[in-house]
């Protein structure tokens, strides 16, 4: 399949709608718990929410595709995966939002792929 085919420019248009909705997280997080002088909503209000949301979408999806239940062996590691994408980041962020900058945060934000991978070649001694 070459760049040209509409299979492609679908999957490129919607990537590139992932990478904007994801950009947009911090800013619009911080837009919603304001600032110390002027707080808006609470960041925990903020990251429960979040959760919820996509726990809803999450369970339409799976139900909808006939998805098959984790076997007993992926529970932990799912659940330890669940613990840091679904209240750890969002709820450290969302706190954070209301003391810093958006702008601040991103750059943050931004440095953690290349953390990883330098963790994860450090661990595995590459």
């Amino acid at each position: 399949m070459n760049a040209g085919t509409p299979h492609s420019t679908r999957g490129l248009m919607l990537g590139l709608l992932g990478v904007t909705i994801f950009a947009l997280t911090l800013p619009m997080t911080r837009l919603a718990v304001g600032t110390p002088d002027a707080p808006q909503l609470s960041g925990v209000f903020i990251a429960l929410g979040r959760a919820a949301v996509a726990a809803a979408l999450s369970m339409v999806f799976l139900a909808a595709t006939r998805a098959p239940w984790p076997r007993r062996a992926d529970w932990l590691p799912l659940a330890i995966t669940s613990a840091g994408v679904v209240f750890g980041f969002p709820l450290l962020t969302s706190v954070a939002m209301r003391h810093v900058e958006a702008v601040h945060a991103s750059v943050i934000v931004g440095v953690l792929p290349l953390a990883t991978a330098a963790v994860g070649a450090w661990l595995h001694r590459q």
